[in-house]
């Protein structure tokens, strides 16, 4: 044997060994095309367009690009079509119930029945440059349908002509040299086993350039569970007692192991508390105290009215008589006029017997005499009112996904889309994770908003600005918020905010978008946090109010960009 047939050989044996190349595993081309075809939808999302799906599990999940379902809202529904072009060809629904713009996956649920044919992950790390592999979907759409209706699946032989990574050295995107063409987009690429390696994404048209989504990401993506929660409603004068909280969390990994989940409870000036949740009855519980009673006897705050002025401050404690029933004094929201008023907007009947109230005024405890108080009313400490939830899902050992919520005491005033339509500004709560997103709602008659809502999340906002002026644009949208001539952009309160950019002495505010605007601009907006570097913006927080024409019905919204607060 030569040296040249024996370095061949040799190389041949290595790849063997590496696993490159196997003789068992691999299939046949029209056995690929039959494991696959079956397994591969058409995604009917009109009017945002046609596209490809294909299935990963029998029970009905399947993967597409996020920016196929773009336009079709969290819970809403698109039309899955098996068999498109044959007679045999039948339809489902099908909703969006994950989706992730910055990997461009979206993940479609079915309930439609059991026992879809799927196709199994494959692993991306194996692939190489000159890689044969085989992609399905539907190009074009139903443009290749002659009657306009849906066209048979089609099927290319594709050939890796680069692996695009990123500066980690991770499998970013793999190039094909083939021509896929839009309605390709989210169609399996597999390889010669049969299982899928990557996700038609995107490719320059007539330029046989394509790019598809490595496996591993589609891995990352589902990996993830979906968890829900369910607090517990908090009453003022139960928050030291015992409440049930509890989750679902569900994996979308076919095969799965087991989640755990754990609750991290957090108040403000505690320390956190961090417990196991068990399941029972298809739900993660567990019991505990939301506000750990301290030893402080002066645990809510309460303000007294009289005509000549008004004393507020921490309140001790006392049961009180209103009429036949028995109450703690913290347990009341007003005292006005003999009506008295719980927190629980219960109303009492009767004349109560409350004599004084004992303040806390630094080291001192003042009693003062209520006979002749016009008006009595606790008012809610809104930090200890607020409650940080954190839920930690972990698998093998290994933390897979967490959800965080801050829940409220009933009655605690909190930063909300509904305080800002009623002029209230209120400071919201920081939280662990940095949050980006535009909540806003339209009154119904706003000229700008047309009476919609607006729900956008990080990957959808471009924030801009320099030491004046910042500038959100979203969705064909842009906001602008704008200090007053000469002064520089920063934290604070910005009432009567005028038209930007005419506003002049004036804070500087304006929405607008898709053809619509405002000539006169009213409105009012806080800034609770600011950092810039440069014409960078590094951290913002905004709440914002805006009426078209200067009195129109009311637009309001809630900003964030990296924002430490929630």
């Amino acid at each position: 044997m030569s040296a040249v047939h024996q370095r061949i050989l040799l190389s041949l044996v290595a790849l063997l060994l590496s696993g490159r190349i196997t003789t068992a595993d691999q299939l046949s081309r029209p056995a690929i095309a039959k494991l696959a075809k079956p397994a591969t939808a058409l995604v009917d999302a009109r009017p945002a367009g046609v596209a490809t799906a294909f299935c990963i599990d029998a029970s009905g999940l399947f993967i597409t690009n996020e920016h196929v379902v773009h336009r079709t809202a969290k819970g809403g529904t698109v039309t899955l079509v098996f068999d498109a072009g044959m007679a045999s060809q039948r339809k489902v629904n099908a909703k969006v119930v994950r989706s992730d713009k910055s990997l461009d996956l979206a993940l479609l649920q079915t309930q439609e029945g059991n026992g879809f044919p799927f196709l199994e992950l494959g692993s991306d790390p194996e692939i190489a440059e000159l890689d044969e592999l085989i992609a399905f979907g539907f190009p074009f759409g139903t443009a290749l349908s002659p009657d306009g209706d849906y066209p048979a699946i089609s099927i290319n032989m594709l050939s890796v002509s680069s692996l695009r990574r990123d500066k980690r050295n991770g499998l970013e995107r793999i190039q094909l040299d083939s021509s896929l063409n839009p309605g390709n987009s989210g169609g399996p690429v597999v390889d010669q086993n049969g299982k899928v390696v990557g996700v038609v994404v995107s490719g320059i048209v007539g330029a046989g350039i394509n790019h598809a989504i490595p496996s591993g990401h589609v891995r990352a993506f589902l990996n993830r569970p979906v968890i829900t929660f369910t607090p517990p409603t908090i009453k003022p004068a139960k928050r030291h007692e015992l409440a049930e909280f509890r989750a679902t969390a569900k994996s979308f990994v076919p095969g799965a192991k087991p989640i755990s989940l754990d609750l991290v409870l957090s108040a403000v000036g505690g320390p956190d508390r961090r417990m196991k949740m068990e399941q029972f009855d298809g739900q993660y519980r567990t019991q505990a105290v939301p506000f750990p009673a301290t030893e402080d006897e002066f645990g809510f705050r309460t303000e007294i009215k009289f005509s000549e002025g008004l004393v507020t401050g921490p309140t001790k404690e006392q049961i009180i008589k209103i009429g036949s029933e028995t109450v703690k004094l913290s347990e009341v929201r007003s005292l006005v006029n003999g009506e008295t008023v719980l927190v629980s907007g219960e109303r009492l009947m009767g004349d109560s017997n409350l004599e004084s109230v004992t303040f806390r005024l630094g080291t001192q405890q003042v009693t003062i005499f209520v006979d002749r108080a016009a008006e009595i009313r606790n008012v809610p400490d809104d930090a200890d009112g607020c409650l940080h939830c954190t839920l930690i899902g972990s698998s093998d050992g290994q933390e897979i996904g967490r959800f965080e919520q801050i829940i409220y005491a009933e009655g605690v005033r909190h930063a909300s889309l509904e305080s800002i339509k009623n002029d209230e500004f209120i400071k919201p709560p920081n939280v662990s994770t940095p949050s980006t997103y535009l909540k806003a709602i339209s009154t119904v008659g706003d000229f700008i908003g047309q009476g919609k809502t607006f729900d956008y999340g990080g990957a959808d906002l471009n924030v801009k600005g320099n030491n004046a002026v910042i500038t959100v644009s979203v969705d064909g949208w842009e906001i602008a918020f704008a200090a007053p001539r000469g002064k520089v952009m920063q934290p604070g309160e910005f009432p009567n905010a005028k038209r930007f950019p005419f506003n002049e002495e004036s804070p500087g505010l304006d929405f607008s978008g898709h053809g619509r605007g405002s000539n006169i601009v009213g409105g009012k907006y806080v800034i609770w946090e600011l950092e810039k570097k440069g014409d960078n913006i590094e951290k913002l927080a905004v709440d914002f109010i805006y009426r078209s024409e200067g009195s129109g019905p009311p637009l309001y919204g809630m900003l964030r960009f990296n924002s430490s607060f929630e």
